[in-house]
This record gives C-alpha cells, structure tokens and sequence, in this order.
C-alpha cells in the first residue's frame, strides 16, 4: 500500500511516541541506579541524578538538599527573610562553616518544614510578617540544628580496630584522643581536631583544602599484643562528607605492603565501619561482602612481628572521577553483596 506524505508522518510519529513511551522505564532505570537513598526516597521525582559535588574544601555546604522549595518564586522571596531572622538566634555555626551562607540555607530549611506544619490559610495567605508570627513556637534550637545537620558536610574518623583470627579486637592507644593515636599527618592540605561534642563515639574531623594539593594521608604506627600473622582485618569508622572523593587504605606489616583492592568513595553522609581484610576463604564464600581485600603491592621496612603501619589516604576526585565513584557504587553494593559473577558464569555454563 503506497502512503502519503500525511500518512508517513503519522506512522514515523506513532512509533517515535511509543518507542519513547516504551524506552521510558529503562532510562528510570539506568537513572536510579546512580541515585543515592536520599535521591530515591525524596518527595519529588526527577530523572537526572544529583551532581556529585567533588568540592575542593571541607566542610562545607550542600545547597542541594533544600534546592527545591515549595510555592512560587515571589511567595518564597517575601517570607524567606522573615524566616532567616527567625531561626538565626537557635543557630550554632559549625567550625568552618560561612556563617551567612548557613544562615540562608537554614532560612530555605525552616521554609520547608513550615510548609508542612503551618495551616494553608497563614502559610500561603499570610503576611510574612504573620507566616514568623506563626512558627516562633516551632522553630525552635531543635528543629535549627536538625537543619544545619542536614546541611553541613564535613568528613570524620573515629577509633582504628585491628581484627584478629580469634575474633576479638584490638584498639592501639585506647583511652587517647583520636589525633594522638596518628603519628604523622599531612598538614599541608589538612587538618586533624578532636570533636569535643561527639557523644556517640570517639571521633575526630577532618578538615582539608585540596587547592594546597590533590591527596592527604595520616599514618599510625600501631603496637600489637601479638603477631602479625594473627591480624585478620582492620576497621575504621568513618563519616564521609559526601565529596566522592577516593579513600584508600595501606597497611604494612612483616616487610610487606598491603593496599585495597579497590577505592572507596566518601559517598553520603552517615557514620559507616570501613573493614580492610587480608585473602581469606572469606573472599570466595557466599557471605556478605561487606570488607575490602588487601592485596600485596610491594615490601616495606616495617619487619618487627610485633608492630604494624597503617596508612589512610584521600585522594582529590576530578568531576569526572566523581561521577564515575557515583556511577559504581551501587553496582559494587549489588556485586558485593550477591555473588553476581558466579551466578553468570553457572548461567552461561548452563545456556551453553
């Protein structure tokens, strides 16, 4: 049947549309699959993936987290002022942290919350004037340093745990601040200070300015009560500033250096146990993988049997390197935790 030009362009048309239609779940697919759970979780849903920050200076802010407000443009110039007056008494500004940026951002914050908390006849009819009027018995120190905590990134450490094969563990230099227990820091690029109001656990934070250089490092020269062939792993709780900066771990032991397989990348923003174990039956077992495998790179001149370096590295991510961190780390989460490379080479024995 010979078609019209009409005719061809309702055809080629119909099935652009649904080839587009149809395409759709996989593009949300691939799409989610970089997303982290903050992403996944939110209340608006969007294609594209947040950008990877890879800030050059730490800590720092994240003005993504309250980007998008609800209410129109104008509605949140007039009552956003209002607010940022209202909520700067309850604030406390971390160290490190721009004082009038936060300010602002906590002010975009409190707008966001009020939004759901103001009844609709003063939050979107209201004078702003009338909108502070109305939350000055809600915005309260709590409710500011809920905010300024969602906002504030800054990378953390806390007390280094050496595994052995019996199971216990071993803290070198227990009972002392976080920065006695390294003994060489890199001072150029960052700086290591004890985090007085850490309740929960020993820590320390850890501030940097890559434009000094692209890499930091610390090391610790650690005493065992017993040999080295006994250590198992090492472990290290860590609170990543959400950077997507590369973390590795080097550790020397016996005349021989060990570094990880892999790097981790400083993703997210909660407290998390870092584990870097040496080859084990671990490796091939069906467990979860929830540790980095040491492999051997070369000697070293720590020999005592008794003694043992470990050495943390942060290396400066490019923009490009960010996004690729955040590209794999859901897949090494997913290859981590199933066996995926076994289960396709029995599917492709089996297909075969």
């Amino acid at each position: 049947m010979k078609h019209t030009p009409t005719g061809r362009l309702f055809l080629y048309g119909t099935l652009i549309f649904g080839a587009i239609v149809f395409s759709f779940p996989f593009v949300w697919m691939a799409s989610s699959s970089v997303k982290v759970d903050r992403e996944l979780y939110s209340d608006e849903l969007t294609i594209r993936p947040l950008k990877p920050s890879a800030t050059a200076v730490s800590p720092w802010i994240d003005k993504d987290y309250y980007a998008r407000l609800p209410g129109t443009a104008e509605r949140q110039a007039d009552v956003l002022p209002a607010l940022e007056k209202l909520a700067a008494p309850q604030m406390e500004v971390p160290a490190g942290i721009n004082g009038g940026e936060l300010s602002k951002q906590v002010a975009r914050g409190v707008y966001q919350r009020l939004s759901r908390l103001l009844p609709d006849a003063v939050w979107t009819g209201g004078t702003p004037q009338a909108v502070a009027e109305a939350a000055k018995p809600i915005v309260n120190q709590e409710m500011v340093g809920n905010i300024v905590g969602n906002l504030t990134r800054k990378m953390a450490i806390g007390t280094l745990r050496v595994g052995l094969d019996d199971d216990t563990e071993f803290e070198p230099k227990h009972g002392s601040p976080i920065t006695q227990r390294w003994d060489k820091v890199s001072s150029d690029v960052m700086t290591l200070t004890d985090d007085p109001t850490s309740t929960r656990r020993t820590a320390a934070n850890v501030a940097y300015d890559f434009t000094h250089g692209d890499s930091f490092s610390m090391t610790a020269n650690v005493a065992l009560p017993t040999t080295t062939d006994h250590v198992a792993r090492v472990r290290l709780p860590v609170r990543p500033d959400d950077s997507w900066h590369s973390l590795s771990m080097t550790v020397e032991a016996n005349g021989q250096k060990w570094e990880g397989l892999r790097e981790i990348p400083l993703a997210n923003f909660d407290w998390q146990t870092l584990t870097w174990q040496w080859p084990s039956a671990d490796d091939t077992s069906l467990k979860i993988h929830n540790w980095v495998t040491l492999k051997q790179v070369g000697t070293s001149s720590v020999t005592d049997p008794k003694t043992m370096r470990v050495t943390l590295a942060v290396h400066q991510a490019s923009a490009s390197r960010a996004w690729w961190n955040k590209m794999r780390l859901n897949y090494d989460r997913v290859t981590d935790s199933i066996p995926f490379y076994r289960y396709l080479r029995v599917s492709i024995f089996l297909v075969a």
